[in-house]
């Protein structure tokens, strides 16, 4: 199963994350130290191209949270 960890051990960033990929139809799941690691869960067969689009996704999914640190942290920004 293909992962990714983020830069640091941070799963309240793979939690905003993870929402962040729900709402761009990516299907992933956490797990790891610190739930830090995000699993991406594609089907059995997957083509290229879905691999181009499912990675478009994770990265826009990360930066969305990146933006939002209240959000991935559980408090209000400053």
């Amino acid at each position: 199963m293909p992962t990714a960890v983020l830069d640091a051990p941070d799963g309240h960033l793979a939690r905003q994350a993870a929402r962040e990929c729900v709402r761009r139809r990516l299907i992933v799941e956490r797990g790891g130290p610190h739930a830090s690691v995000v699993r991406f869960l594609p089907l059995l067969t997957v083509t290229a191209e879905q691999v181009e689009t499912i990675a478009d996704r994770f990265a826009e999914a990360v930066a969305a949270a990146e933006r939002d640190p209240g959000a991935s942290r559980g408090t209000p920004p400053a």
